[in-house]
């Protein structure tokens, strides 16, 4: 069993609600396995706030990454909340102890799942860099034009026109009009 469990976005925002010694922290959200439900919300999507998450997105998984003040007094930052990850820790070995136990059972045990794999992502906190806009100059032939009409007749000439008009009538034609 793993030594730390992953906290799902609720346990991750109670505590941080709560007084604790952290003073900001950046939570990633793993996306849902099932993507028909990745647009579902509660609410507004124009706020951003916390409160606009579904239950679904509560319930997923997250990681999070926390600024604590160390005892020098600088800012450190640490994967996942401190406490939380010593209390998870605490319980699974309960848990461990327990599972190490002989069943009195006797019952067949049903097949076990099929192990879930873990993806752990290597998160970069940085700016995104933007993109240099390639220069472009407006050809000689639109600024020749006095009003927009005259360089649309440059492109649809008599022939354009005519093939409009009789794929019209045609069309018109086959459904009886």
């Amino acid at each position: 069993m793993s030594s730390r469990k992953r906290l799902n976005v609720h346990e991750i925002i109670s505590y941080l609600e709560e007084d604790s010694p952290i003073i900001s922290a950046d939570i990633f959200i793993t996306p849902p396995e099932n993507v028909d439900f990745s647009d579902e919300d509660s609410g507004s999507e124009d706020s951003g706030q916390i409160s606009n998450l579904a239950r679904r997105q509560l319930l997923a998984e997250a990681e999070v990454r926390c600024q604590v003040p160390s005892s020098e007094g600088i800012l450190e930052t640490v994967e996942g909340i401190p406490c939380i990850n010593r209390d998870m820790e605490d319980r699974n070995n309960g848990q461990d102890e327990q599972e190490n136990q002989p069943s009195t059972s006797s019952s067949a045990e049903p097949p076990g799942k099929k192990a879930k794999i873990v993806v752990t992502r290597k998160w970069r906190q940085k700016d995104i860099e933007s993109k240099l806009e390639q220069e472009s100059t407006v050809p000689d032939f639109v600024l020749d034009k006095d009003n927009p009409l005259e360089f649309f007749e440059m492109f649809f000439d008599d022939e354009v026109y005519e093939m409009l008009r009789s794929s019209t009538e045609k069309n018109a034609i086959a459904k009886g009009q």
